[in-house]
């Protein structure tokens, strides 16, 4: 899957960094995944230019838009078939006008290639109605951890479609932290500012850890694995108190690529 894992992460940065232009002192959550396979199904029914705008946006490499699709296909297949140490799941719908007509091909190929259900809608009718329908269906697949992903208002009688990516995941640490060990700790806010915040400890656990020896605003990274061994956290931390700015800056696909690959090689500590 490394094209579609190669114009995933590029995407993602493209958008990471779009979130951090609009709100610098924000903190903020998102999902370049659900993002990328909602556009992807859109791709799938564009056509001529529009269709070469989205790939380029998705960071497709032209005469590669088969394979991701299928690629999208496989990875999705894998993230469903499920596993005892955690609860990972991944489901795409269409809402569509009911008096909209789609080609069939496209409706065999978003069901095909992205597990997409296309549910008639009454936009027309009653475009509130099925604010609340669309609501209720994302909260039922995030265990209802995501109630209100559409706001009123957002949708009215000219909508046609709303495509739905929906990712719910719980996994526990493969080695817990112990509650009795969170104390608040300083946090630097700002040069003048220091805030005390819960933090967790732990002393004795063995991780993968990475050091950025060659440059001075480099930056750390840690891998905290969740039970099971399949899946893990990365986090990256500037190496100077204030560095975040210049980190995002310098965050490349190879970069990441190279950081994950040194965790992968590196001594647990």
């Amino acid at each position: 899957m490394e094209n579609m894992s190669s114009a995933m992460t590029r995407f993602g940065l493209d958008l990471f960094r779009i979130v951090c232009t609009a709100n610098p002192d924000a903190n903020g959550f998102i999902s370049p995944f659900s993002l990328s396979v909602a556009l992807s199904m859109t791709q799938l029914g564009a056509d001529g230019e529009t269709s070469k705008e989205m790939m380029k946006a998705l960071r497709w490499a032209e005469g590669k838009e088969a394979v991701i699709h299928e690629e999208n296909k496989k990875y999705i297949s894998m993230l469903q078939q499920g596993n005892q140490q955690y609860d990972l799941s991944v489901a795409n719908r269409l809402f569509v006008e009911k008096s909209y007509s789609l080609l069939s091909e496209y409706l065999k190929q978003t069901q095909n290639l992205y597990l997409a259900e296309a549910m008639p809608s009454n936009f027309k009718g009653d475009a509130e109605g099925e604010r609340v329908t669309i609501n209720s269906w994302v909260s039922a697949q995030t265990k209802e951890k995501i109630k209100d992903l559409l706001a009123p208002g957002i949708l009215n009688a000219d909508t046609r479609m709303v495509l739905v990516n929906a990712v719910y995941f719980k996994g526990l640490w493969k080695t817990p932290f112990d509650a009795n060990d969170t104390r608040p700790r300083p946090f630097k806010v700002s040069p003048e500012q220091t805030k005390e915040v819960p933090t967790m400890i732990a002393e004795k656990m063995s991780l993968r850890f990475w050091l950025d020896k060659e440059n001075e605003e480099g930056f750390s990274a840690l891998e905290l694995p969740y039970k099971g061994d399949e899946l893990s956290m990365v986090i990256l931390l500037p190496n100077e108190d204030f560095g975040l700015a210049n980190m995002e800056k310098s965050l490349s696909h190879e970069k990441l690529a190279s950081i994950f690959f040194r965790l992968l090689i590196s001594v647990r500590c």
